[in-house]
């Protein structure tokens, strides 16, 4: 679950010797799981005793097998808990409920969400605002479960609150230094990558709820800047995806398409980002809806089929590497300002990783290749893993080395193994703490990168005494 546990409402019964500190009382019984769980389970309600860790524990274990899943299926009106996968998921759940009118019935949400006292644009606006690294992820979850979701989610701002969370979501992908926000993600990776053109915003269908043509400048270019993001996060750094926002917000119609370096497309449809997992309008129709709790319409009636799950939904799944310590050269980018997209050939962020990661090991044995950490890599980056990376470091390679000789870091101190938990909002490295090295700690080498706009995800480091 996530790894922090927030109380809505609180009531303490004291006994004669007992703390008043009800927020104390929570911290001692030490409910937060260990990491790395990104999963977010919200509770009706529950009674704790206030020093029995062992029962709380077992009662919030019995609540999260039993809970509902909004994104999944309709949720009885009666049940005790849901269950996010993480918290792009649950931010995707409550834009959808938002649109739809339903979230006033939906009790797992704050109160002042469900009594819309501000307001349906602005809810939106500030659930969007107060989480700008996860807008994009949430948008192509829209797309994939319900293209006309996505459109109504953005015409649901106004053009000043469109036009804010457009300004922040380009600054949380920019800025190499923001610290890590709260967070949610996006269902996407179906096995065929797209095309991507870091640097560019990617063609927004028409064939689906008039391709968002009815929404202002600001909202298209606010779509089509999420969709864009949601493949390549490192594109928000290139001048020339910002020119092309100017161009769409000075725009009164249908944005000029994109000239110069973007592909040819055969079919005479426009191109359909696959990898957000955007539905051709001659797709069949995912026309699920969350329960209503008697509130609201009726809901519509229930799929025949699960939806699709890809390999990086939800908070991941645990993969051991021999090489888990090369994420470390996430650091080595911020240091080295990577990846670069304004030259002729712009670079993505999970391409530049790879093409430093293997530069790191000091050898290259037969058994290297087999290792899962290079088919997490590329198809992060959209690539068929047996691809290797087109970035090359060329002179950067002799700055890179300097780098590591003033800072004394060993090629073996990239080469440890460890767990890998990669999901669509974190990666998280597990590492032991007798592989704790001085030289990577003393530089900060070992340090938590945090948010990393290039890539879009939380990247973290636990040492917690086991690999």
């Amino acid at each position: 679950m996530s790894d922090s546990v927030r109380v809505a409402r609180m009531r303490l019964h004291r006994t004669r010797n007992g703390s008043s500190d009800g927020h104390a009382a929570i911290r001692a019984l030490d409910l937060v799981p260990p990491a790395p769980d990104r999963s977010v389970l919200v509770i009706r309600r529950l009674s704790l005793p206030a020093d029995d860790r062992r029962t709380a524990r077992e009662r919030i274990a019995a609540l999260l097998r039993g809970a509902a899943r909004p994104a999944l299926g309709p949720v009885a009106p009666d049940c005790a808990a849901v269950l996010f996968s993480d918290e792009v998921e649950a931010m995707s759940c409550l834009t959808a409920d938002l649109v739809t009118g339903r979230a006033a019935g939906r009790w797992y949400w704050p109160s002042a969400i469900r009594t819309g006292s501000a307001g349906t644009g602005t809810t939106l606006a500030r659930l969007w605002l107060d989480r700008p690294s996860w807008v994009p992820a949430t948008l192509a979850h829209l797309a994939r479960r319900s293209p006309s979701d996505a459109v109504r989610a953005v015409g649901l701002l106004s053009g000043a609150q469109a036009r804010a969370v457009l300004d922040t979501v380009l600054a949380a992908f920019r800025d190499p230094v923001l610290p890590p926000v709260p967070a949610t993600g996006a269902e996407d990776a179906p096995a065929t990558a797209p095309t991507k053109v870091p640097g560019r915003l990617l063609a927004l269908p028409p064939q689906w709820a008039g391709g968002g043509a009815d929404l202002p400048p600001v909202g298209r270019a606010l779509l089509t800047l999420g969709l864009t993001l949601a493949v390549t996060p490192s594109a928000a750094r290139s001048s020339r995806l910002g020119r092309e926002i100017d161009d769409l917000l000075r725009s009164a119609s249908t944005p000029r398409p994109a000239t110069g370096n973007r592909p040819t497309v055969a079919d005479p449809r426009p191109a359909v980002p696959d990898h957000v997992g955007i539905r051709s309008a001659d797709a069949p129709a995912d026309t699920r809806r969350p329960a209503t709790d008697g509130v609201g319409p009726e809901p519509e009636p229930e799929p025949t089929r699960e939806p699709t799950r890809h390999r990086w939904d939800g908070w991941g799944t645990a993969v051991e590497s021999r090489f888990a310590t090369l994420f470390y050269a996430v650091n080595l980018m911020t240091w080295l300002d990577l990846p670069r997209v304004d030259g002729p050939e712009p670079e993505s962020g999970w391409a530049t990783l790879e093409a430093l990661a293997r530069s790191l090991l000091p050898t290259d044995p037969p058994t290297e290749q087999q290792d899962p950490i290079w088919r997490i890599l590329a198809e992060l980056d959209g690539r068929d893993p047996p691809t290797p990376t087109p970035v090359r470091l060329g002179a950067l390679t002799h700055q890179l080395n300097g780098l590591l000789d003033r800072h004394r870091l060993a090629p073996e101190v990239f080469a440890q193994p460890g767990t890998l938990v990669v999901g669509r909002t974190h990666i998280d490295v597990v590492l032991g703490l007798h592989q704790i090295d001085l030289a990577a700690r003393t530089c900060g080498l070992d340090q938590d990168p945090g948010w990393v706009p290039a890539l879009g995800r939380i990247i973290a480091f636990h040492f917690d005494g086991g690999s």
